[in-house]
């Protein structure tokens, strides 16, 4: 895909990857309670944007959706200026 998306794309792709990838590292330990806010602001972030990102990967076959749209979406979600 980085050859089909612009910079921006591909930047705002890969931060939703690393948050996911980084909460999933911790996820079992967020679970449990044993994790404690302001340990790591990596994980901080991630646990902030988890619950929204796991709803923007959410689609069901009948629902359909642009590729831009959901570049805007993504971008909404995190924040940021990438489209």
């Amino acid at each position: 895909m980085p050859g089909c998306n612009s910079e921006a794309e591909t930047e705002l792709i890969g931060r939703a990857r690393s948050l996911i990838a980084t909460y999933e590292d911790m996820a079992e330990l967020i679970r449990l309670g044993a994790y404690s806010a302001g340990t790591d602001a990596k994980v901080d972030e991630a646990i902030h944007y988890h619950d929204r990102l796991e709803e923007f990967l959410h689609q069901t076959k009948a629902e359909h959706t642009k590729i831009d749209d959901g570049f805007d979406r993504l971008s909404a979600i995190l924040g940021s200026d990438a489209r």
